[in-house]
């Protein structure tokens, strides 16, 4: 007759860790914190050298680049910073007035075509048969 096999416990008992294993957990999360944290910074630096370096790449471009990359911003960024970019000196007008057509068809109430779409199955709930 086979031994019946042992149900596998999770990797790590919690509930069981003694105060020196809780210890080590700690630091292994505050390590990992560190990490997380050494992360952002350089990320952070990254994106700081990049923004210094805007403005001499815009005005070293071709214009059709400049444009393609007005229109790549228009397209990802938020509204609050769509009126930012808009106003940036380099920003072409064509990009600048696509934005401000953007921003009023986004305010316009009527305008059902820019209003988030939820279907009737999220409103009414999963349960409920309409």
């Amino acid at each position: 007759m086979a031994k019946p096999k042992k149900v596998p416990q999770g990797p790590i008992n919690f509930n069981r860790l003694t105060d020196g294993q809780q210890t080590q957990i700690q630091r292994i999360a505050q390590t990992g914190a560190r990490i997380g944290i050494a992360q952002q910074r350089t990320h952070r630096a990254i994106l700081d050298a990049m923004r210094d370096e805007i403005d001499a790449l815009l005005e070293a471009s071709d214009p059709a680049f400049v444009q393609s990359l007005f229109e790549g911003f228009a397209q990802s960024a938020k509204v609050s910073n769509l009126k930012r970019i808009a106003k940036h000196p380099l920003c072409p007008q064509e990009v600048v007035t696509a934005v401000n057509l953007h921003i009023e068809a986004m305010r316009d109430p009527a305008n059902d075509d820019m209003s988030p779409k939820v279907s009737s199955a999220k409103v009414a709930g999963p349960d409920s048969k309409s």
